[in-house]
């Protein structure tokens, strides 16, 4: 058995935490944010990404050289050194569906009764186990490739669930979509509308200087966050008015994180339990993420539902199982029920024994919806 390593005071706030996490998503009423996390065991995790791009373009120029520390600026760099046509195909080729397309945790994770599901990630994980369970291949958008009907679809559907309706939002962009990437900084002040860096002058200053072209003027625009692209509209709207639990996140993406500084300062969520990130530690990082859970809570209003991992990374996939274990119901028995769990007892291997049983959560799912 595992070391407990929290004190009995923060176990019993983090069983508090849990209890109201798992409370929200059983009343239908929270979304989803995925990130890496959630499918780092197919895909590489952010910092196993990063190192793939270093590689590629120290592949092209072995004296290619950047701080990882800045990753949007990192990215902009391998970008521009192996060429836009290889960057493209890089994406495409780490986040195209494997042979594995999903794990079962992955079903489990959206069986859970989530209003959206909206994830970073360019893979297609997530509609993968969504089609698993509602048949429905067209389970999926990208801001960039969507209709504005497609969108206002999205939309509703967060307000009238059901089954059928169920897709991901890709925020971030897909594997097979070029244009619809935010990874490099550009890719970042495009789609959100402004930057994150320090600003000499005011605008203010910029204008009375005088002198200005067109082009400098539009930078300006850009710089101060005056123009409000779909993108930053969409995540805005997400976290002022909805309640959302990020999962596989590090939290640590400063776009993200200026976002919910603008939530923050136009609806004052400080000190509440707005959302929920559920969020990996160790023994090694204790400390620093409890510091970082109670700075997100006073800050952003950001309950943070901690679970306890090692060097195995199995604490991610054993937390999804304990969740659907608690709140995902229990198919109720009815005629022929008794004979396929039977059925189900007596097939080898867990692949058919998924599949029975998520017939089985799919036929009690439709019935309550």
């Amino acid at each position: 058995m595992a070391e407990e390593l929290l004190t009995p005071e923060e176990l019993e706030q983090n069983k508090s935490n849990r209890k109201k996490l798992f409370a929200l998503i059983d009343s239908k009423n929270a979304i989803l944010m995925a990130g890496s996390g959630c499918t780092a065991t197919l895909y590489p995790p952010w910092k196993a990404f990063l190192d793939i791009l270093e590689n590629k373009a120290l592949a092209i120029d072995p004296a290619f050289s950047g701080s990882k520390e800045d990753y949007l600026g990192f990215a902009s760099k391998v970008k521009q050194c192996i060429g836009p046509n290889r960057y493209e195909a890089l994406l495409h080729e780490e986040f195209k569906p494997r042979d594995k397309t999903h794990e079962p945790f992955h079903v489990t994770l959206c069986s859970l009764p989530f209003k959206g599901f909206v994830t970073t990630n360019y893979d297609s994980v997530l509609e993968s186990a969504l089609n698993t369970i509602y048949h429905n291949p067209e389970n999926w958008l990208c801001l960039d490739n969507g209709s504005k009907r497609t969108i206002f679809e999205f939309i509703r559907s967060l307000d009238e669930p059901s089954p059928g309706s169920k897709r991901v939002l890709h925020l971030h962009g897909r594997y097979n979509i070029s244009k619809s990437i935010v990874l490099c900084e550009e890719e970042y002040q495009e789609k959100y509308g402004f930057s994150i860096k320090e600003k000499e002058r005011s605008i203010y200053e910029e204008i009375r200087a005088g002198n200005l072209s067109e082009e400098h003027f539009n930078e300006l625009l850009l710089m101060f966050g005056y123009e409000w692209p779909i993108h930053r509209k969409m995540v805005w709207s997400l976290l002022a008015t909805r309640r959302v639990v990020f999962m596989g996140f590090s939290m640590n993406d400063p776009y993200f994180i200026r976002m919910f500084q603008f939530v923050s300062d136009d609806v004052s969520p400080y000190d509440s339990d707005t959302h929920f990130l559920v969020l990996r530690f160790t023994k090694n990082n204790k400390d620093q993420t409890m510091k970082f859970a109670s700075d997100l809570k006073e800050r952003y209003g950001i309950e943070t539902v901690l679970y306890q991992d090692d060097e195995n990374y199995k604490g991610f996939e054993n937390f999804i199982s304990e969740m659907g274990n608690e709140i995902i119901p229990t198919p109720k028995a009815d005629h022929g029920t008794d004979a396929t769990v039977k059925s189900i007892q007596t097939k080898n291997g867990s692949e058919e024994i998924t599949k029975e049983l998520l017939a089985l959560s799919k036929k009690q799912l439709e019935n309550e919806d």
